[in-house]
């Protein structure tokens, strides 16, 4: 009885889980790694944006999450404008979206849940579900960069990434 009531008592650790972190991290660190090689300012705003959904992770707030999801995403449209392969660039993007995505489910769950709930199934089905949106918009943008505009423009580029953003927020 004296165990229940300790147990009980406990107070719930409000941090972000491990899972949707684990995933986040794994996420803004490949953005990172395929977008970030390019050229020093996508080098430099990829280090920033991961730095910072890092420590937004760490911390348990989504302002810092939100920057870093953004500084992952300047990092791929930087690249782009660069000259990086039009898959790099696509993936980089929608990899920093799914970052930003699940480090705001991992936070928010923490808050509400605590970190010991076991929501391993609910994270891994939202994280598959903001991939398929991702390969899917980043599938529709490469065949409208492929076909309409012929391969030629980088600006297309650019505006492809952001399109593709556009829709992964709005299906959020």
């Amino acid at each position: 009885m004296t165990e229940k009531c300790e147990e009980a008592t406990r107070p719930i650790d409000r941090s972000s889980t491990t899972v949707g972190s684990g995933l986040s991290a794994f996420a803004a660190l490949f953005s990172f790694v395929v977008t970030g090689f390019y050229s020093w300012g996508g080098l430099l705003a990829g280090a920033v944006g991961l730095v910072l959904l890092l420590a937004g992770l760490v911390r348990g707030t989504t302002a810092p999450v939100t920057i870093g999801g953004f500084g992952l995403v300047i990092a791929g449209i930087v690249a782009g404008a660069q000259g990086a392969p039009v898959v790099s660039v696509l993936a980089g993007v929608v990899f920093a979206v799914i970052a930003w995505d699940a480090a705001g489910l991992a936070i928010g769950l923490g808050k509400q849940l605590g970190r010991g709930a076991d929501t391993t199934r609910l994270e891994l089905f939202h994280v598959a579900g903001s991939l398929a949106v991702g390969i899917v918009s980043a599938g529709i943008g490469y065949a409208i960069y492929v076909f309409a505009t012929g391969g030629q423009p980088v600006g297309a580029v650019v505006f492809l990434l952001v399109g593709t953003l556009l829709l992964l927020v709005v299906l959020e």
